[in-house]
């Protein structure tokens, strides 16, 4: 665990939070206990409601006050990060892996063509 003092990164932090061994564990129970077709349907409901948050969070409705809308984006998140890692178990780790590295080297290129794109414009 990282002390007060010491300085981390956002990322250090949230893989703490996330892939803490007694979380893990309260994760894995919880695939035993409600069983993984449950936990896969969860996932599918918490991202549903996370996209109601952004959208919430981007055109707040009238009377909304934005903090709120903060908490309830940070809360959904929460429950999405939680119930991937669970789906993530059920998945495959490896066969999640993949496609995470396949998806991040994707994204990278298209915005390394983009920054390129731009420079050209520029010149």
């Amino acid at each position: 665990m990282i002390l007060q003092n010491q300085k981390s990164t956002w990322y250090d932090q949230l893989k703490l939070a996330l892939f803490d061994t007694d979380g893990l564990e309260i994760m894995k129970k919880a695939i035993v206990w409600y069983g993984i077709k449950n936990q896969l349907n969860k996932c599918k409901e918490e991202c549903i409601e996370l996209s109601t948050a952004i959208e919430n969070y981007n055109e707040p409705a009238p009377g909304y006050i934005h903090r709120s809308n903060t908490k309830a984006v940070a809360d959904e998140i929460a429950d999405v990060f939680i119930t991937a890692i669970q789906a993530t178990k059920i998945i495959g780790v490896d066969a999640v892996i993949e496609r995470i590295n396949f998806k991040l080297s994707r994204l990278d290129d298209r915005i390394e063509g983009q920054i390129t794109v731009k420079n050209e414009r520029i010149q």
